[in-house]
Formats: structure tokens, sequence, C-alpha cells
């Protein structure tokens, strides 16, 4: 028998344990029964009269720790006879007449509750496991997915390894931004949904599986680039079910099956010299960290390595590896992951659409489209961030530089891009006659804002 001590107990000595998996992170015992109630109030109501009428039913867990008593497991019912046995805790005023009329008629002892108790918390959780977060079949309370994902996860119970990609990753989303741990412990929120696109997300590439640490199951302290991008992505992938762009409902087009998740991602997919998406045999697979400097946004020799790419024929983006040949600018915008996500992120249709665009026009056929699309694309992101009307755009963006920055190679280089694409845009839409026959070097300035056009993207989420 796994719990030889039954005890009995006063409701005034029993503890609602504040760190309940499925109620979870309240700040004192009123808080519990406050989290405990509106998570179901027609539940807590229907257990108040249950208890009253019926007795309690099955036994209580109980943790023996310090000289106190913590209910691991039947917070619902120790909560509600809290409320029966003090009416004043009662949430709500209608809740509270209803626990004094019951509790006048009832026979239920408060001072002789039984339960079942243990000084070794890992015992009690091995039944909490079976009760409510066993994967396989034996789980007779139900309790929503996070919780039993949340469960697993801290306990590092894994009866599903196909899964825990994603609940290290959501759980790594909420300890950097705990706005979210509401909407992730709503019914609103489909953590089978978000499993789905994680998944997806890693065989595609699209978050690199370096993160990811088998041994601890965790994600690990690096590479912090592959970490980062990996986080917005499950941002990004929390909006899209918060919106319901993604779900598990069937009416309409949002049903998250395998076709509508590939289409989700196909704006993240990483592309290849080739230009088509990369396959799911991608390098992460292997441990290895993600060196496609063309599309993270990341090394010294971005700038150099995008010369590497394109040739003068139009839509042909395969390298020419002749010997001698000369190295030809790139014929599109090389889509950046990292840019993407953080575009995405805030909320602007326009500046995800745009920036699309950029990514897919031949920069040789559409020179003048080109360069009018770069500059409204960074006239859009700095008034967003704050550019007053009147102030010129490379002014803006050089006070931000100023401020941001401190090496003067950059700084330099920075601002001579950032001027670059303002007088090119400003003279072909405001020009009579300016038009331009190859835009083909705007690629390269694009990949050296980059890193300013994320703080600049920053700046602007936290504005808005």
């Amino acid at each position: 028998m796994r719990f030889g001590d039954t005890q009995e107990f006063s409701i005034d000595d029993l503890l609602l344990d504040e760190g309940n998996y499925r109620f979870r992170k309240a700040s004192d015992q009123q808080a519990c029964i406050e989290k405990i109630y509106s998570s179901n109030p027609t539940y807590f109501s229907n257990l108040m009269t249950s208890i009253a009428e019926d007795d309690l039913g099955e036994l209580l867990l109980v943790y023996l720790h310090d000289g106190e008593a913590v209910v691991l497991d039947g917070n619902r019912r120790t909560a509600a006879i809290k409320v029966l046995r003090n009416p004043d805790l009662a949430p709500t005023s209608a809740l509270k007449k209803k626990a004094e009329r019951l509790a006048s008629a009832t026979n239920f002892d408060f001072d002789r509750i039984q339960a079942q108790v243990s000084e070794h918390q890992d015992k009690i959780y091995q039944t909490v496991y079976e009760r409510h977060a066993s994967g396989n079949g034996s789980r007779r309370l139900s309790w929503s997915a996070i919780a039993a994902a949340r469960f697993r996860f801290d306990q590092k119970i894994l009866d599903d390894n196909t899964n825990w990609h994603a609940t290290a990753l959501i759980f790594a989303l909420e300890a950097k931004n705990s706005g979210i741990s509401d909407f992730i412990d709503s019914k609103d929120y489909s953590h089978e949904v978000f499993t789905r696109v994680v998944r997806a997300a890693i065989s595609k590439g699209i978050i690199s599986k370096s993160i990811f640490s088998d041994k601890d199951m965790r994600i690990k302290n690096q590479p912090k680039k592959q970490i980062e991008v990996a986080l917005k992505m499950a941002q990004v992938f929390l909006d899209a079910i918060q919106s319901k762009e993604l779900s598990l409902s069937r009416k309409g087009d949002s049903y998250a099956d395998a076709n509508k998740i590939d289409e989700f991602l196909s704006p993240y997919e990483k592309p290849t010299s080739s230009g088509n998406a990369q396959s799911s045999s991608d390098g992460d697979e292997s441990g290895e960290s993600d060196n496609c400097s063309s599309d993270v946004g990341g090394s010294d020799d971005s700038a150099s390595s995008q010369n590497n790419h394109g040739s003068d024929d139009l839509g042909d983006e395969t390298p020419d590896n002749n010997k001698g040949s000369k190295p030809k600018p790139s014929p599109k915008i090389i889509k950046s992951r990292e840019l993407t996500v953080a575009i995405h992120t805030l909320g602007s249709v326009k500046l995800d659409q745009l920036y699309n665009s950029m990514c897919s026009i031949s920069l040789k056929q559409h020179a003048s489209l080109m360069f009018v699309g770069a500059w409204t694309f960074l006239e859009a992101i700095a008034t967003l961030a704050g550019k007053e009307a009147g102030k010129s755009l490379d002014g803006f963006y050089n006070s931000k530089i100023n401020e941001w920055y401190n090496d003067r190679g950059f700084k330099a280089e920075l601002k001579s891009s950032i001027k670059y694409i303002a007088d090119e845009g400003n003279v072909i839409k405001h020009g009579g006659q300016a038009h331009s026959f190859d835009a083909r070097h705007l690629a390269m300035h694009i990949q050296i804002i980059e890193p300013l056009l994320l703080k600049m993207i920053d700046l602007a989420a936290n504005k808005n």
C-alpha cells in the first residue's frame, strides 16, 4: 500500500496548495479559493452541495512538511469545504448565501476530515500523476492538457517523447513573459495545437533542435541567437491560437491539420541558395548550430556572403561555382527568419505583407518598385517607433544609431545604408522622371541594417 497512514484534520489546519498544477500561482489561501472557483463556478457550487449532502468522497492526499499539512490532491474539495465552514471566504455574494444555507443544514464534520498522508512528496506526486497527468489512459479526473504537461515537465515524467519540446518552449516563454500565464491556463489555449505547430517548426528547421537538451529535457543556455528566434516563434504560435487563426475547431479554415500548419509556417521557412524552403533534414536535427547568416541576421561577414548568391539572369539564384567567376549581387532580398518573426509580433498586416513582398520580387526586374517599397518599409517601422511628422527618415534612424551603438565604423555603415535607401526611395517616389534599372544592392543594405531594424521593432512593440 502506497499510503499506510490515514489521519484526521480540522479544515482550518489544512492548507490549499498555492502552487497547484491545475490552478497555480496563488498569492495566498484566499487567492487559491478564488482561482479554483473562477475556473468553473458552476462545478464549485455543485461540489459544495455534494459535500454538504453526501460527505467528502475520496480521501484527500496531504503532504506533511515543516509542521504544515498541504493538500496536494483534492484542492477543489478542500476549497469548497473551507467556504462551507466560513461563508465569508466565498468569492461572490451569491455563493456566500448558498454556503450559509448549506452549512446550516449539513451534518458534515469540519473537524474530522480524513486524509491519506505522507512526508514523501514523490509518493504523493506519483498518485497525482496517475490520477490527472498520465497519458496512458489511467487518468481518472480531468486536468487541462497544459496542467498535465506542466506536471510531467516539472517532475520529468515523459510518457510521450514527441511532446516535451513544445512543453519546454511554452514554459521558457512564460518565464520570459509572465503575461501569457493567464491565457495558457485558460480554456481558450490549446496545448495540442501549440505542440503540433512546434513539432512542424522543428522538422522544417524554423526552430533549431540544437536549443534543446535531450538529457535534461530543457532548453539550453546556448546558442542564444537560435533560442531568441525560438521564443519569438513561440509567441507567434501563441498569438495565432489566441486569435483563433489556429484551432481544433473544424468550423471555418482554422483547423490545425498538417496542411494548415504548413500554410501557416510557410512565411517563416528558411530559404536555401536555390530559393526553396529548407527540407526537414536540416542540420539542426544533428544538434549543429544554425550557421546560415543570410536568414538569421547573424555573422560579421553576412554582407560579403550575400554576394555569393545570384547571377545576371532574372530569377536565377544559383551560385556560379566556376573558377574565376565574379560574385554577383543577389536578385532578391533574402528573407530573415528573425526579422520575419519580429515584424509579425507587431501585429501589423501591412508590414507582414510588405516584407513578404520585398523578399519575393526581383530587385532587377522591379527596381523602382523595390526602392519605394524599402523606403515605405523603413518609414512604417519608424512611425511605429515614434518618429514625429516632419522629421526626416534618415534623421530619425541616425538619432537611434547614435543612441544605441558606440562603434564608429559600424555606425557609419548603418547610416550609409539608411541614407542609400532613403535617398533612392525618396527621389523615385517624388520625382517626375527618376527611376532605377537595378536595385540588387538593396539586398546587401537591408542585411546590413537588420540589427538596427530589430532594435527599432522592439522599440515599436514596447510603445504599442
